[in-house]
């Protein structure tokens, strides 16, 4: 295991690009001729900006005062990781081992040509779909030459303060100050693109562990992601944008997610159906065919646990099966207690944090009112509650903060209108995408047919699943 004992790289910050002098600054500096090729022409000039901006930001911050050091980079620190033996080890060697073992007895690929031959010979008939090849005139559109095009679209699709890769720029810098750095970048691009050839400098990566809990302990409670420089999230972003036009051909109509026009809420409720189907097919053999049914499936269990974060079973009693949405909920507004936030902070929490923690559920299932009401309650007692000192005063109803921003109000969703929203997309899925796998298993079952799209109300059969159900 090798350690960086280098001085940290400084990243550029987003306030900086606002600043009238920094459009000069970076003008100045990228307009110095390098020798070479492209990649080198350009990662010589990010270097260079790189540290025109670090002395630049420090003079800025001692002269205001600031302070440069963050107050949470020790929050982000591995002290301590508890080993198989159970004994906790606080050495930064031994932890970094522990890591190291960990991620690569995970990720090694030695044993992969051994199985795949038996993988394949049992699932083979997967791979035999005659859909899944691609055309010659798209073989002829994948394997054209980049264009420069297509280099500024990919940068302009790039979240603008996503966190930057070992070179510590954002694609923020590269957005702000197009018309200065346009021709290199586009230059490093195509060079990679179009020769095959992938700078060393342009793949290095920063691997960061984040934790799958609120206390992790184990090597096991972290998975890895991998911070790229945004060069080479152009050239990836290139490349996706080819794909997307035949990736519905190439890729199995079972998987759902990260397919454009496909949605990860139908296998959900593909899955829900399917669950539920079994289990009452179960209870109607006779013990025999139980037993050799349960060798198969999990139909023998009353509780099958969850998939994909949401019950696979669903009783009669609904609203003690989705308390857990308020649970949840309660969960993550109390660890924001003692954080003093601004008003624009609580919105933006309560706008893209709270409003996606029951997503799934929402997009899946007919909420009950009471369970809707509740966590409209919670966000709405979150945005008033001040201090841990002081009572949270509601200056005005829930139902006025529901209201659009253009009305005065704050623009918070009315979560019972937006279950229905969802699920009602849902639905509509299964009259809009013909041929997708939602709407050839759940279609029939709801007595759709292409000729009869909108001349009878869709009825679901009585011993359906709460999913069908709530298509309807």
């Amino acid at each position: 295991m090798v350690f960086n004992t280098k001085k940290n790289v400084y990243r550029l910050e987003a306030w900086c690009f606002d600043h009238v002098e920094c459009s000069g600054l970076v003008k100045e500096n990228w307009e110095i001729n390098e020798k070479g090729d492209a990649p080198h022409i350009l990662l010589s000039k990010l270097r260079r900006i790189n540290n025109a901006f670090r002395v630049w930001a420090c003079n800025k911050k001692d002269k205001w005062g600031l302070n440069w050091v963050k107050g949470h980079s020790g929050a982000n620190t591995i002290l301590g990781i508890r080993k198989e033996t159970n004994e906790w080890t606080f050495d930064l060697k031994e932890i970094g081992g522990l890591f190291y073992k960990h991620f690569a007895s995970i990720f090694n690929s030695e044993a992969e040509p051994e199985c795949f031959e038996d993988y394949f010979h049992k699932y083979g008939y997967l791979f035999e779909n005659p859909k899944c090849k691609v055309g010659v005139e798209d073989s002829a559109k994948l394997g054209r030459v980049h264009s420069k095009n297509e280099v500024r679209q990919a940068v302009s699709q790039l979240g603008p303060l996503k966190s930057p890769g070992p070179d510590g720029i954002p694609a923020a810098f590269y957005q702000k100050y197009w018309s200065i750095v346009k021709e290199d970048v586009i230059n490093g691009a195509l060079y990679t693109l179009n020769s095959g050839n992938v700078h060393k400098e342009f793949n290095k990566t920063f691997i960061v562990l984040i934790p799958k809990n609120d206390c992790p302990e184990r090597v096991g409670d972290f998975r890895p992601i991998s911070l790229c420089n945004v060069i080479m999230k152009v050239v990836t972003k290139c490349i996706a944008n080819r794909l997307k036009a035949v990736m519905d051909d190439l890729v199995s109509p079972f998987q759902s997610a990260f397919i454009p026009n496909r949605s990860i809420a139908d296998n959900i409720v593909i899955a829900q159906e399917l669950l539920h189907v079994i289990n009452h097919k179960s209870k109607l053999l006779p013990h025999d065919g139980q037993e050799m049914l349960a060798e198969y499936t999990f139909a023998s269990r009353h509780d099958l646990g969850n998939y994909l974060g949401l019950p696979t079973c669903i009783g009669p009693s609904k609203r003690d099966l989705f308390k857990f949405l308020a649970d949840q909920t309660k969960r993550r507004l109390s660890s924001w207690n003692n954080i003093f936030l601004s008003a624009a902070g609580k919105l933006t929490l309560i706008r893209s944090v709270l409003f996606s923690l029951s997503l799934f559920s929402l997009s899946v299932f007919r909420i009950l009112v009471s369970v809707t009401s509740k966590l409209h309650s919670l966000m709405v007692h979150f945005w008033w509650s001040g201090t841990r000192t002081n009572k949270s005063i509601h200056l005005c109803s829930k139902d006025f903060l529901s209201k659009p921003v253009g009305e005065g109000s704050l623009g918070f969703r009315n979560i019972g209108c937006f279950n229905q929203a969802l699920v009602a997309k849902s639905a509509w899925r299964i009259l809009s995408v013909p041929g997708s796998l939602i709407s050839d298993v759940i279609g029939p079952k709801l007595g759709h047919q292409d000729d009869t799209l909108f001349q009878k109300r869709w009825k679901a059969p009585q011993a359906s699943s709460w999913a069908l159900k709530s298509l309807v």
